[in-house]
């Protein structure tokens, strides 16, 4: 919680504020991704600018992601209690799946469906959707999740 003497403070929790940087934010980071993805030489011109720009978003990314996949709860034990929600349930599946891929990297499809209980058809698209955001890589029958080096 924000402490209530902090100078700032009435301006950081009016939720426009939020709202509105945090669109504004989002609007840069794709338009720097459209010309990281067009013109690759340009965008190398500015190393130390993406180098700092990716520690930023790791610390951001940092504060309300779980750092690994929560460790699954023990089967219930009385009857009629209520199974824990799986992981996919908790954060969503794409999440999920990249999740379990940072986990057990580099892992084939067969080893993230044995690990999130789902239909291989499922992880394999939510695998190839991950791949296309370029937010992990297949290498052979493996794949990995992408690392922007710091």
């Amino acid at each position: 919680m924000l402490d209530p003497d902090h100078p700032l403070r009435e301006e950081l929790v009016r939720p426009s504020k939020i709202d509105n940087a945090l669109h504004e934010a989002l609007w840069h980071l794709e338009t720097l991704e459209m010309y990281y993805r067009t013109t690759p030489p340009l965008v190398a011109l500015h190393g130390e600018g993406y180098l700092a720009l990716t520690a930023a978003c790791r610390r951001f990314a940092a504060l309300g992601a779980p750092a690994a996949p929560p460790t699954p709860a023990p089967a219930p034990q009385l009857e009629g209690a209520e199974a824990p929600p799986r992981l996919r349930d908790q954060v969503g599946l794409q999440q999920a799946v990249w999740l379990t891929v940072q986990r057990l990297e580099p892992c084939t499809n067969a080893q993230v469906k044995a690990a999130l209980g789902e239909k291989r058809q499922v992880i394999h698209q939510a695998l190839q959707a991950l791949v296309k955001k370029g937010k992990i890589v297949k290498e052979g029958e493996t794949y990995r999740v992408v690392e922007a080096s710091n």
